[in-house]
């Protein structure tokens, strides 16, 4: 009955004049009240009632507003699996150090633009409703939920790096700087926290591309 609830609750919040989900909303809503008052006996409204609150969620992707728990997260979603790791051109392990360097560039690229949509979306937290109904969610949409909070907790706690940063300090100098660079960003609430990374991700991308830029135009185009 608490998923119900929930799903009334969405159903009340739809925007606009949506007749057809005002009524379902108030026919559960009348249902659910009936069966409570049941006191949790097997009544035939009771049966009623967990009859339609499972069809309404096994059919909550075509139901108007909020209904469906991924609905406010289907942006960053969509965002998100269209530049999985896979999804790059270029490989990795390639003998051509050109093309090394374009596949971390991307993976770069890939995070950059995965963060720029969870910070535009306002997505760095998952809606409350989407967690509370989280147990009765697909076990692939949990992933997806988990994945996406993989991401969001990526973005907190660290920024994308490439591989072939060139620092101009030895090693304890480097391990020293990034020390103190944690705990200046420990000091940040979480949004600015975020801010910040994301532009400390951007100006490496930027200077790591230059240097790509040198690269090619020092070597004359070969991949040796």
């Amino acid at each position: 009955m608490a998923l119900g609830e929930q799903i009334v609750r969405e159903l009340e919040l739809t925007d606009g004049v949506d007749t057809l989900g005002k009524w379902m909303a108030h026919h559960l809503a009348s249902l659910i009240q009936e069966a409570k008052r049941s006191g949790g006996a097997q009544t035939e409204v009771t049966q009623e009632a967990v009859a339609l609150i499972f069809k309404l969620w096994k059919n909550r992707n075509s139901l108007p507003g909020t209904v469906d728990p991924m609905s406010s997260l289907k942006r960053a979603i969509d965002v998100i699996e269209r530049i999985s790791q896979s999804s790059s051109p270029f490989y990795r392990q390639s003998r051509d150090k050109r093309e090394s360097d374009l596949a971390l560039l991307f993976d770069g690229l890939r995070q950059l633009v995965a963060h720029g949509v969870i910070l535009v979306s306002d997505q760095k937290k998952i809606p409350d409703y989407t967690a509370e109904t989280f147990e009765h969610l697909s076990e692939e949409e949990q992933q997806v939920i988990v994945g996406l909070g993989g991401w969001v907790a990526f973005f907190e706690e660290t920024k994308p790096k490439i591989s072939f940063i060139r620092f101009p300090y030895g090693n304890d100098d480097v391990e020293k700087k990034q020390t103190e660079e944690a705990a200046e960003l420990e000091q940040l609430e979480p949004d600015e926290r975020s801010r910040v990374l994301f532009a400390r991700s951007v100006d490496e991308l930027i200077e790591n591309l230059q240097s790509f830029k040198t690269s090619i135009l020092g070597d004359g185009g070969s991949g040796d």
